[in-house]
């Protein structure tokens, strides 16, 4: 495999010598390796960009790793879903005060107590996860299994709350399963409508798209591999370890919460839009360093509390980092421009 493993790296209007250019080099130099079969890096800003891919694209054909190749982006997909959330909220047709229960009806057991749609984007809903399977033997013997959004929902709510909502922080994917359901419900329109003709299409996010039942991804794309034991199903060597695709599987069990398909160019569109105010508007996007810290925060999200600074339910809050898809992670990051 090493023999046939190739950088690729294109630098645009930064100096050769750039930090910046040289620090994402490094990020992505020897791959591949032991923890990942390949990787792609994109940065870009007031003074240029750069994008640089390495390792291998498909380990059975030892071809090298593509540029601007699609992946399943995992938790970042939960973003989208809190900005179409915040845009039907400054449309007037919900209200963060608002509760669960008076939009979706049913959806949640009547012992359960009122939960905002507020508390759902920051994570402090305290509405339960569905007990399925965790280990990762549990999630490749069941790669293709359909879920429909209420047959999670409906084995999550089989379970006890968590905690009172507003009192803890805990994020999980119920919050935005739920979120979904409700942007289904006000719109009269599918989620996958409404995240592709709100965002992804005025944005001119081409290379992205939510793949709804398929199991595969469309178009030029690098495979993802998890690490498994020796004696696995379907494992292929690696070097001194084992894995398997899991490139193609349904990602319906992850739905408003971790299907989204996309690119670096593309995510990279995303965030430059939501933080210029081109997705939502500016004030619903909260300093999160000037909120209080929660009692619980999980270390995948900022610490934000509700009423702490103007927009606390903002996409930030559900920044991810913790919830890659099966074989592959995606982090999207930004910094505001020095003053």
């Amino acid at each position: 495999m090493g023999a046939s493993h190739r950088t690729s790296t294109t630098w645009r209007h930064h100096h050769e010598a750039h930090p910046c250019r040289r620090r994402s080099q490094r990020s992505i130099a020897g791959l591949p390796a032991s923890d990942a079969t390949a990787a792609e890096v994109r940065v870009g800003g007031a003074k240029g960009s750069w994008q640089g891919v390495a390792g291998m694209t498909d380990l059975r054909t030892d071809r090298s790793a593509k540029q601007g190749a699609r992946f399943r982006v995992g938790s970042v997909t939960k973003v989208f879903t809190v900005a179409v959330v915040l845009q039907l909220v400054a449309e007037g047709e919900i209200s963060l005060d608002d509760t669960v229960q008076r939009h979706l009806p049913g959806l949640l057991p009547g012992s359960f107590p009122p939960v905002e749609i507020g508390q759902l984007l920051n994570h402090t809903s305290g509405l339960p996860s569905p007990k399925i399977g965790d280990s990762f033997e549990w999630v490749y013997a069941t790669r293709f299994k359909k879920w429909t959004p209420r047959e999670y929902v409906g084995e999550a709510v089989r379970n006890p709350m968590e905690f009172a909502p507003g009192t803890q922080q805990h994020y999980v994917n119920m919050n935005t399963f739920v979120a979904g359901l409700l942007i289904e419900k006000v719109t009269g329109r599918s989620y996958e409508h409404e995240v592709t003709t709100r965002i992804l299409n005025p944005l001119g996010m081409r290379n992205s798209y939510l793949p709804g039942d398929s199991i595969r991804i469309r178009g030029r794309h690098n495979h993802g591999y998890q690490v498994v034991p020796k004696g696995f199903q379907n494992a292929i060597e690696y070097g001194r370890r084992y894995v398997v695709d899991m490139t193609v599987n349904s990602s319906s069990s992850t739905w408003a919460s971790g299907d989204l398909i996309s690119t670096t160019a593309d995510l990279e569109t995303f965030i430059k839009a939501l933080f210029g105010g081109k997705v939502v508007r500016r004030r619903s996007l909260c300093t999160c360093s000037r909120c209080r810290r929660c009692p619980r925060t999980a270390p995948a999200i900022p610490p934000c509390t509700p009423r702490a600074c103007p927009g606390w339910s903002c996409p930030v809050a559900s920044w991810p980092t913790a919830r890659p898809a099966p074989g592959t992670a995606a982090q999207p990051a930004s910094a505001p421009p020095a003053t």
